[in-house]
């Protein structure tokens, strides 16, 4: 693959191409990498919470199944973080059928004392690997399309 950045997005076109249907399991963790990319590595997660909330649960699960656990680690601890906030308030922020759950200032204060930030990866090198992994994941898991 030449340009696993350009691979990526065209598989995204592709899945995106049949707007009639709803992405399935497997597809909603490959077009959640580019929320991940351009929200999480380029502002951190809060970023990627307030500007695509859907993608955190598949970005994680990709993470784990690209082999990234440095990333995937992070992102679980994050959900936890935000999970632990929604028991609270009675709502699991991460469940497609609530209502948008703003975090209170406890809850980012919790998210930003983590060691761990996302921002000291942003580089094209990052990209293209997360990139390429992805493609990869899918052209190897697209028969479980079917199964999913």
């Amino acid at each position: 693959m030449e340009n696993a950045e350009n691979a990526y997005w065209a598989l995204c076109a592709a899945i995106w191409k049949d707007e009639h249907r709803a992405a399935l399991p497997m597809e909603r963790r490959v077009l959640s990498l580019g929320d991940f990319i351009d929200n999480c590595l380029t502002n951190g997660f809060l970023t990627l919470d307030g500007n695509g909330r859907w993608s955190i649960v598949p970005a994680a699960e990709l993470m784990d199944a690209i082999d990234e656990p440095a990333f995937a680690k992070e992102l679980w601890a994050c959900i936890a973080i935000s999970r632990e906030y929604g028991k609270k308030i009675g709502r699991d922020p991460f469940d497609p059928e609530v209502e948008y759950v703003s975090s209170d200032e406890e809850t980012e204060n919790k998210i930003n004392a983590r060691e761990f930030d996302f921002t000291d990866y942003v580089d094209l090198e990052t990209t293209e690997r997360l990139c390429r992994k992805t493609v990869d994941y899918f052209q190897k898991h697209r028969e479980s399309l079917k199964n999913d």
